[in-house]
């Protein structure tokens, strides 16, 4: 018998290590500094679980059953509403996203309508694709120079309600990726006028509501259902999410069936600690960490009033916002058109600081409790460096201002995401059709089978069921030429081929206004 050496994992011994784990390792080791999620950012003053080898487990006797609980993981649920201020609160191990198809299942039966801003994550138009449900398109207004959705407006909310009274729930994103804040509290009483639920996805906003220096949580504003990302801004492993319910329009029995349905039967107990030490870091610190975070930020929001080929977005920026997230560091080139990519790429490559993303035209950091004086020291330095290599064109690779998505009406963005749909079906009726594959060039006028949309964030620019606009396939050249990932086409091996895309079979095809198959 082979003789089997004993390892550590991730010591001198690398017998047993896996290529993703050596990846890992290697990255955890490096001086790469997180400007990105999750919000513990590798830092080990708030990540202090045991060895995760130790405490994984499954539901054994004395550690409860997350879909039954009714003794440790009950009590640890309980506390986590207290310290939010929610009736109710769940622990979800498959991300905001099983959070948002369990609240939008408990609150939309299938052939019903729904009321959602376009701007939604993707998450939700599965929600809406599983269910089979109409959606009724909301169009957030679009920063005409930054290419930002800006916030949703109660008064729209109010008027297509009176159009479509058989809405059954609204779905709004507050914070957004970018750090925009809806009047979640005006839209709360337009929707509970009518009669129906407010569910907001606040993945992006677990932080919110600790500190009188950060806008109030959606959860105290009055939404019925709120989903939040711990990982994504807050100390806590990948995945964690909370869903809370706040209102009584919302039967909570059906929330934790559909939870039951969509989150494992085998939660990780490794996760579920994750987030009950998080809880438990705010309800007892909260308040200092919270003001030294503002700190931070005050700070350097304050010195980066010097950039001079670059700005970084500030609360004032937004018209339609109820307020900004100031732990989003949007970054917006203002010299030259095109710059994400390379301010994101440089950053990286010379400066070893790892953003979230990059759009055409901005770069975006995020920040958390977690991050330190000399991480925003570094980020600080880095910027104004490369602002002034900004003043050098030649000195800089872009694509040009044809790359740009903002700057004014008829742009990239503003002609597409704020286009409205053609809908020839609702999604779960395409997706049940036929499907050919075509070239992108030749797709207009069909019925598309898919979602197309740029990540991150998610956003789509076509929904099964709808038909593909004229102008699709040069805005999808334009949005690739910009640096940006179009997701939802097929690109061959090489990825230099023609796109395709997924269309409903000729024959099957109904036109607009047509009878449609129920």
């Amino acid at each position: 018998m082979a003789d089997v050496k004993k390892t550590t994992g991730f010591g001198e011994e690398k017998s047993f290590r896996g290529k993703l784990a050596s990846a890992l390792w290697d990255y955890g080791q490096s001086d790469a500094y997180p400007f990105h999620m999750p919000g513990h950012k590798r830092n080990p003053a708030f990540m202090t679980l045991p060895p995760v080898n130790s405490i994984d487990i499954t539901e054994i006797d004395g550690f409860d059953d997350l879909h039954h609980s009714d003794g440790i993981l009950k009590e640890v649920q309980e506390r986590a509403a207290r310290v939010r201020g929610a009736e109710r609160t769940w622990f979800v191990v498959n991300g905001s996203t099983c959070g948002i198809l369990a609240a939008v299942s408990a609150c939309v039966r299938p052939g019903e309508r729904i009321l959602l801003a376009r701007n939604c994550h993707k998450a939700v138009y599965n929600a809406i694709e599983l269910r089979g449900l109409n959606p009724v398109y909301l169009y957030p207004k679009l920063h005409e120079k930054y290419g930002i959705y800006e916030g949703v407006e109660a008064r729209e909310v109010q008027r297509l309600l009176e159009i479509y009274p058989d809405i059954k729930a609204v779905v709004i994103t507050s914070p957004t990726y970018e750090g925009i804040i809806s009047d979640v509290e005006a839209v709360v009483r337009v929707a509970h006028e009518a009669g129906i639920p407010l569910i907001v996805d606040s993945a992006h906003g677990a932080h919110l509501g600790y500190s009188p220096d950060f806008f109030p949580s959606p959860v105290s504003l009055g939404a019925d259902l709120v989903i939040e990302s711990l990982h994504k801004t807050l100390p806590s492993m990948t995945q964690t999410a909370l869903l809370h319910r706040c209102m009584g329009l919302v039967d909570e029995r059906k929330v934790e069936k559909y939870l039951s349905m969509y989150e494992s039967s085998s939660p990780s107990y490794v996760m579920m600690a994750a987030m009950d030490q998080c809880v438990s870091l705010l309800k007892d610190q909260a308040g200092p960490l919270f003001s030294q975070f503002f700190g931070r930020l005050e700070k350097f929001y304050q010195d980066c009033r010097g950039l001079k080929n670059m700005r970084l977005l500030m609360p004032g920026d937004f018209q339609y916002a109820k307020g900004y997230d100031l732990s989003k560091l949007v970054f917006y080139v203002t010299c030259r058109a095109g710059m994400g990519p390379w301010l994101y790429d440089r950053l990286r490559e010379d400066y070893h600081l790892q953003m979230e993303m990059a759009s055409a035209d901005y770069v975006l950091a995020m920040t958390s409790i977690c991050d330190t004086d000399e991480g925003f020291r570094r980020l600080k330095e880095a910027v104004f460096a490369l602002d002034e290599r900004l003043e050098d064109y030649d000195g800089v690779q872009t694509q040009g201002k044809d790359c740009s998505l903002a700057t004014g009406k008829g742009t990239l963005l503003e002609e597409n995401l704020n286009r409205p749909a053609i809908p020839v079906m609702n999604s779960a009726q395409a997706a049940e059709r036929e499907c050919v594959w075509v070239d992108l060039k030749d797709a207009p006028g069909h019925i598309s089978q898919t979602y197309v949309y740029i990540y991150p964030p998610g956003i789509p620019m076509i929904v099964p069921g709808e038909q593909v606009p004229k102008a699709m396939p040069s805005q999808v050249v334009r949005f690739q030429k910009a640096g940006l990932k179009v997701h939802g086409l097929e690109t061959g091996e090489t990825g230099k081929e023609e796109p395709r895309m997924a269309v409903i079979a000729p024959e099957k095809e109904i036109g607009p206004g047509g009878n449609i198959d129920e």
